[in-house]
């Protein structure tokens, strides 16, 4: 019976190296499927990753593009109001009376004056005779006029 023994301790010991490489094998092999997986869900999870940031690139493109837009238009309306809102330029002409003494006078040669003015504006009423004859530093004062009770020079 010994010998029988040793037999099957012999058989026991040829077989178990076989199942232990059997066993090395599959779990190379499911170690490989794991790393395929892995891998495989790595290129998916990479490739979504990809597909959010070109969406959100083309959003991004989209918003600028809209907000350019309008920052154009808020300048264009800008513009007008600030066109609107200029004082219009307003031409009053004044006519300068001649003096029939000084016909030949540089000064009375012309027969209206333009100004232009912005905003308020007023006209004068009262004509000057005899400017050229006007002296410096030499007082000089008009004929009295009656406003509110009182007279004006």
């Amino acid at each position: 019976m010994d010998l029988c023994v040793d037999f099957l301790t012999s058989d026991e010991e040829n077989v178990a190296p076989v199942n232990n490489d059997k066993d090395n094998l599959v779990s190379e092999v499911t170690q490989e499927t794991a790393e395929n997986k892995t891998e495989n869900q790595d290129t998916s999870r990479n490739q979504i990753v990809e597909k959010m940031l070109e969406e959100v690139l083309e959003k991004q493109k989209d918003f600028e593009t809209s907000l350019v837009d309008e920052l154009r238009s808020v300048k264009s309306e800008l513009q007008l109001i600030r066109d609107n809102l200029k004082p219009n330029t307003v031409t009053a002409s004044v006519p300068v009376k001649r003096d029939i003494e000084n016909t030949a006078d540089s000064d009375s040669k012309n027969e209206s004056a333009t100004m232009t003015t912005t905003g308020k504006y007023f006209v004068l009423k009262h004509a000057f005779k005899n400017v050229s004859s006007l002296k410096e530093n030499v007082d000089q004062w008009s004929e009295a006029e009656e406003h509110f009770g009182i007279e004006w020079y």
